[in-house]
């Protein structure tokens, strides 16, 4: 597969700002050190791009600076990033549930282990497919299933009382 290279920083930028902003900001919180972190990411590809190959997909090699810029940004901060990702729409428009319930999520996140984290964010807030996270991670794409499939089952553990039917009432 070959990849339409973005011949300028701006059509680079224009195309994957957002994607990139999202990835950064569920891993820096507030928002302004996240731009930070997103600029940084963006000049590190600016001065890269002349090795942005054909066949590399401009996506994954920019959200792979990334991943590189974010990890550098906590470990100057040293302390636990906030993951800032949405549960979902609550089906009663109740605000405080769905504030709840995303508090109850980002908990649950910061308790995985970082790789599991990192590959939960990448899979399911940034929308990128398994390949897509392996090349991320720097895994083969069998062991960033496993990841996810690890990631997944210790989200759930974790979380059991979030994904339990509030519809069923157990009797003794």
């Amino acid at each position: 597969i070959e990849y339409s290279r973005p011949q300028t920083p701006h059509e680079l930028q224009a195309r994957y700002l957002d994607e990139v902003l999202r990835y950064v900001s569920s891993f820096i919180r507030p928002v302004a050190d996240a731009e930070d972190v997103v600029m940084e990411v963006f000049q590190a590809a600016f001065l890269g791009l002349h090795k942005l190959k054909r066949k590399d997909d401009p996506r994954v090699w920019l959200l792979g600076i990334a991943r590189r810029k974010v990890a550098s940004a906590l470990r100057v901060r040293y302390r636990r990033s906030e993951i800032p990702i949405a549960f979902g729409d609550v089906s009663s428009g109740d605000e405080q549930l769905k504030m709840e319930r995303n508090a109850l999520v980002q908990e649950l996140l910061a308790q995985l282990p970082s790789d599991q984290r990192e590959a939960l964010v990448l899979k399911y807030a940034n929308g990128m497919s398994t390949l897509e996270v392996a090349h991320i991670l720097k895994r083969s794409e069998a062991a960033a299933n496993s990841l996810l499939q690890r990631a997944r089952e210790s989200f759930y553990t974790k979380g059991s009382s979030l994904f339990r039917d509030d519809q069923e009432v157990d009797h003794v």
